[in-house]
């Protein structure tokens, strides 16, 4: 057994190195799914083991008479023939395996060369974030909804001479991993992106800050990871360059290897400027610039899409805004390339704008649209085998999302399918189905999805008032949801509730920072003394000496101090000063605090504005007439 094992060895290492190089002496290989790919390389390693076996032992092997005649098939051809087709097989298996398998290794290289582990896992677990986490976002899309990468090796080149060439040594006799990255800085606002697969050039690309419009401060989002957002300290608090180097990676993957989640996205810059946006961008007006930026680069991104529609439409009070949106996501649902995950958030938010549209208008209302959205949407839960025909039985997902999109969904179905009933008629759906999305609502939830509970809740003809401010309470954790819930056209009459006010109205804010404008550059604007509105006031005639230090244009330093001189006027006046904040806030809302000449045309939306702020406070200035007086003498 000895005299065979060494033999042996010699002649399977030598057959998996003729594999390997066959990886690298095809040029293109062609893709195959996970299943197929390890069919192929689990057969292949065996033909090669048998083949190798053959090959050691078979010089000893006597030759075996066989009733054939013909010469070919005689004895001393039958092995030679098997055991090359046996190589040839192996080879061709091992070797598509090799050339195929998900594996990748990231090294980012500083300005003089040297590999930087911090920027190098950095890279990594935002390319595992992009391609191999679950989809996120109930209603807009957060980086995309790929998970190509889940499982699958990403590896960095440790430092020091001895770990590098060892790494560098196994990668290039063995193959193990055939998709190679390499990021080099150079400089903060400069990367240079290079993909190889099996050697050969499969990307590259160049990511200029300037050229992608990023050259600004950003707070990070509030669901962003803390270690994401801190890990690659080149960057600081500009938008994060390296959310880029997945865009590059995650496309040039897609010519290799079949997955979903990209919704119709082929260009990296279009891919990472959406990635950039809802990962980490807070500020309303900067993610809206981005995401429009993305569509200029490539307007079949339908992620884009979404949540740029989202952004500008989707908390609009207007019924003609919101009719024009329902109407373009029903168009958008009927794309070939809307399936999945963003075919579900079309189809929620289509009915949540229809809901909001009749409340918008003058009040819920039989319309053939609204009820074609829900119909849809509990069409679409059927097919996912979320709600069964029969009603008997209710199959849980395994996918997170569509298990947390669940109590939003039945909070709509339920609002227009209770109104529909009450006029006598209903929407598709069976009474089993609709005990089964009953028992959606008693779930958990995110912040979105207990305000739209909250909502079902609150606008019920007998109002279950403590269950509707329960879920409101989650939801105010959100800003951006406590605000708009002092502006939601189905809670006009929930907010006149004494309970509703009681829980849920706040104090008028009083750090002038926190306004959407300015919070982003929060940091700096401390580091040099603005503190307060009429500390931004005071760089009237200089913005320059604003924008410098801010890293900002000279418009957009302008615009802030034109909100520093409408805030001072507020807190001038006896009647207002505590409501400047809120005030300032409403004006932005309403897009009146560009210009002076801006915010005095506000006058006239007065009232508008009184509204706002009793919405969200406990306390609130006396009347519109005072709102009107002070906007007409700014």
């Amino acid at each position: 057994m000895k005299t065979v094992a060494l033999p042996f060895g010699i002649v399977l290492t030598g057959l998996l190195v003729v594999a390997r190089v066959a990886v690298v002496a095809r040029r293109e290989w062609p893709k195959v799914s996970n299943g197929k790919r390890n069919w192929f390389g689990s057969i292949g390693a065996l033909a090669l083991v048998v083949a190798s076996a053959g090959l050691t032992i078979g010089g000893g092997l006597p030759d075996i008479p066989l009733p054939y005649t013909n010469e070919v098939l005689n004895s001393r051809w039958l092995l030679p023939i098997s055991v090359l087709t046996l190589s040839i097989f192996g080879l061709w298996g091992v070797a598509r395996w090799l050339a195929t398998r998900l594996r990748l290794h990231v090294e980012v290289r500083t300005s003089d060369g040297k590999i930087d582990e911090g920027a190098t896992g950095h890279a990594i677990a935002l390319l595992s974030d992009l391609a191999g986490a679950p989809a996120e976002g109930l209603e807009v899309p957060h980086g995309a909804d790929v998970n190509v990468l889940n499982g699958s090796a990403i590896t960095g080149t440790p430092e020091g001479r001895v770990a590098k060439l060892l790494v560098d040594l196994i990668q290039t006799v063995i193959g193990v991993t055939p998709w190679q990255i390499t990021v080099d800085v150079v400089s903060q606002d400069v990367l240079s992106v290079h993909v190889s697969r099996n050697g050969r050039p499969a990307g590259s690309a160049v990511v200029e800050r300037q050229a992608l419009g990023l050259d600004y401060d950003v707070t990070p989002t509030d669901n962003s990871d803390s270690h994401m957002e801190t890990a690659a300290n080149s960057q600081g608090t500009k938008p994060d360059l390296h959310r880029f180097v997945a865009a590059v990676v995650v496309l040039a993957l897609t010519k290799y290897h079949d997955f979903t989640g990209l919704y119709g996205t082929t260009d990296w810059r279009s891919l990472g400027l959406h990635y950039v946006a809802t990962a980490q961008l807070k500020d309303g007006q900067q993610a809206r610039n981005a995401l429009a930026r993305a569509l200029d680069y490539d307007a079949g991104n339908l992620l884009s899409q979404v949540a740029f529609h989202y952004e500008v439409a989707r908390h609009d009070v207007t019924s003609e805004r919101l009719k024009a949106y329902a109407v373009w996501l029903k168009d958008l649902s009927n794309d070939t390339n809307c399936t999945g995950h963003l075919k579900r958030r079309v189809l929620h938010s289509r009915l949540a704008a229809w809901i909001n549209y009749g409340y918008a208008a003058d009040g819920p209302r039989i319309d053939p649209e609204i009820r074609a959205a829900a119909d849809d949407l509990v069409a679409y839960y059927v097919a996912q085998k979320q709600l069964t025909q029969d009603g008997q039985t209710n199959t849980a997902s395994k996918d997170l999302l569509m298990e947390q999109s669940k109590p939003a969904a039945a909070s709509l179905i339920l609002h227009v399918d209770d109104y529909y009933q009450s006029h006598g008629t209903a929407i598709t759906i069976t009474a089993q189905q609709r005990a089964q999305v009953g028992e959606w609502l008693k779930r958990g939830t995110g912040p979105l999805g207990d305000y739209q509970v909250g909502c079902y809740y609150a606008a019920r003809p007998s109002p279950d008032k403590a269950a509707a401010i329960e879920r409101f309470r989650h939801a105010s954790m959100v800003n951006e949801l406590a605000d708009w819930m002092g502006k939601d056209p189905q809670l006009v009459a929930f907010r006149n509730e004494d309970e509703f006010r009681a829980a849920l109205q706040a104090d008028p804010r009083t750090d002038f920072l926190v306004l959407p404008r300015l919070e982003p550059f929060t940091r700096h604007l401390r580091a040099i003394g603005v503190i307060e509105a009429g500390d931004l006031a005071s760089y009237e005639g200089n913005a320059v000496g604003l924008a410098a230090p801010l890293g900002i244009g000279v418009r957009h330093a302008a615009r802030m101090i034109v909100l520093g001189k409408i805030g001072k006027s507020a807190e001038a006046s006896e009647d207002l000063k505590q409501f400047s904040v809120e005030l300032c806030a409403e004006l932005l809302t309403r897009g009146k605090a560009d210009t002076i000449d801006d915010a005095r045309s506000a006058a006239s939306h007065a009232q508008a504005i009184l509204n706002a702020v009793q919405n969200r406070c406990n306390v609130w200035p006396k009347d519109e007439n005072v709102i009107s007086d002070w906007l007409k003498r700014l």
